[in-house]
Order: C-alpha cells, then sequence, then structure tokens
C-alpha cells in the first residue's frame, strides 16, 4: 500500500465454509483491506478487540448461532451496535422472510453464489453508512476505487 497514510479498512469475515473464507480473505485483502477470519461467531468482547469496520457474517452457522443471532447480540451492546453487517446466505427464503427487518437495521445482503463485484458494493455501501470515506479501502497510487 505505498503512498497511503490511512489504515486499510478491517473487515471481520465469519462463516463456517473454510474454503470460502480462504477465498474470501484473499480476495478481500487483494483489494485492500484488513481481512480477519473466523469460523465460528465470536464473543462480543472478541468483536470489540478486534475492532472491525464491517461485519461480512454468512447466514446459516453451524454450532448454534445463526447469523441472525449474532446480529442481534451485537446490536445488544453500545460499543458493537453501530458495526456495520453484509450478511452473505445461500439461504434464499430466510433472507426474504428476513428482508424487510434487515434493510431497517440497514444490514446488507449478498445471495450466494455471489458476483464479487455485488459482494464490493456491499461492502462499499455498509462503510459509507458507518461515515466512512467514499473509498471501500485504501488504494495503491495510481489506482482508482471501484471495478
Amino acid at each position: 500500500m505505498a503512498g497511503t497514510d490511512s489504515p486499510a479498512r478491517h473487515i471481520l469475515v465469519i462463516d463456517d465454509e473454510v474454503a470460502l473464507l480462504e477465498l474470501l480473505q484473499e480476495f478481500l485483502e487483494e483489494e485492500g483491506y484488513r481481512v480477519t477470519v473466523v469460523s465460528v461467531p465470536p464473543a462480543t468482547e472478541e468483536v470489540k478487540r478486534l475492532g472491525p469496520d464491517l461485519i461480512l457474517l454468512d447466514h446459516r452457522l453451524g454450532g448454534g448461532e445463526d447469523g441472525w443471532q449474532v446480529v442481534l447480540r451485537l446490536e445488544r451492546d453500545p460499543e458493537t451496535d453501530a458495526i456495520p453487517v453484509v450478511i452473505c446466505t445461500a439461504a434464499i427464503h430466510e433472507a426474504e422472510q428476513l428482508g424487510g427487518e434487515l434493510q431497517a437495521r440497514g444490514i446488507g445482503v449478498v445471495l450466494k453464489p455471489f458476483d464479487l463485484d455485488d459482494l464490493l458494493a456491499e461492502i462499499t455501501r455498509g462503510l459509507a453508512a458507518k461515515g466512512s470515506t467514499s473509498s471501500p479501502a485504501v488504494q495503491p497510487e495510481g489506482e482508482t476505487p471501484g471495478r
């Protein structure tokens, strides 16, 4: 990231599919983001410690909590309730059922399998809603945001 003096935006990716975590980490890092990936939902205290600018969250998670429960838990804590969330899911029916609730909360949804440009657009929207700069990540010199 030569030529920049501000840090890259930090994205916390939560998904129980290890292969997808690896793919998302590589892709988002290439886009200039700082990325932390986890395969189980971290405790609220861990989210606070990590301090992400945005959470990319699978809706169907193994091991107890689903993505919606994670969102509700994070919303109950004043230190994590303002972190933008983008839900990535193959659960189309569930996403449609929660559609109005998600929209009211400003939560983006990207359906799997997703287009990487659509994913970036939702991340950019989420970060902008948080009050970030219009650039989704710190751009190397000579490059412009977007695809």
